[in-house]
């Protein structure tokens, strides 16, 4: 979580400074801004880092476990780059909806992983 408030606010400086020199004016972020960085980034991080996990302990070598671990990271970083460049413009609404959903993927996946995780299975 402070991962994403310190990058967060190290972005909204260097964009407030490009849009002051460019624009002549500054930028205010949206709700839409604090609904990704407080629900939909830290859940989706965890989404990620539980399958990364629970891919690696299955993986055979090291290449398999970073190449599943690539296809689980693409699509976050398109997410975020998409919404805040402005090609990909959501809802607030929708951005809830999607952190909801997300939260309780999040939760239901570190649930589930746990329960299979012992320190026998991993030290194999």
């Amino acid at each position: 979580m402070m991962v994403s408030l310190i990058s967060f606010c190290v972005m909204l400086l260097v964009l407030e400074l490009e849009s002051c020199f460019l624009l002549g004016s500054f930028l205010l972020p949206s709700i839409s801004w604090l609904i990704i960085l407080l629900i939909v980034s830290p859940a989706i991080s965890l989404i990620a880092v539980t399958l990364i996990v629970r891919g690696s302990a299955k993986a055979q070598s090291v290449e398999e476990s970073q190449q599943s671990a690539v296809f689980l990271v693409i699509p976050v970083i398109l997410l975020v780059v998409g919404q805040f460049t402005g090609v990909l413009l959501l809802n607030v609404w929708i951005l809830l909806g999607l952190g909801a959903v997300c939260v309780l993927l999040a939760w239901l996946l570190l649930k589930r992983c746990m329960g299979r995780f012992t320190y026998e299975i991993l030290m194999k």
